[in-house]
């Protein structure tokens, strides 16, 4: 429920009504989506997740879709993964998880980790 509650307070910081930003997936999707609705402008989690910038624009269709997948998943460059998603990987962990999920296969940069991760990022990740 925490984080359903910080989530919608970081979507209302975030709002564009204007409609003068263009969004980022714009003629980027496979069926060629149309942009609607308000223009969104990225976390850092989704700016992380799709290689953007935190300047970058989306519209509602396309941010809500992003937003779930960016949250979606375990970033930690581990081989095996827990189901539970727990919380948000620190910050000063990205440069780290970066460098060793280049040599890892299926390495995918995010901002989340699970709780096995978690867990064990004293014993291999910071070792």
């Amino acid at each position: 429920m925490r984080l359903v509650l910080q989530i919608m307070l970081l979507s209302i910081m975030f709002t564009e009504t204007s409609g003068e930003r263009t969004c980022w997936y714009h003629r980027k999707t496979r069926k060629g989506e149309e942009c609607k609705g308000k223009m969104w402008r990225f976390s850092a989690t989704i700016a992380r997740y799709v290689g953007g910038t935190t300047n970058s624009w989306a519209g509602t269709r396309h941010w809500s879709r992003i937003n779930r997948k960016a949250n979606g998943f375990c970033a930690c460059p581990l081989p095996v993964h827990s189901a539970d998603i727990s919380a948000n990987i620190p910050a000063r962990f990205y440069e780290m998880f970066d460098r060793i999920g280049r040599k890892t296969s299926g390495y995918r940069p995010g901002v989340r980790w699970c709780s096995s991760c978690r867990r064990k990022k004293r014993e291999k990740v910071l070792m």
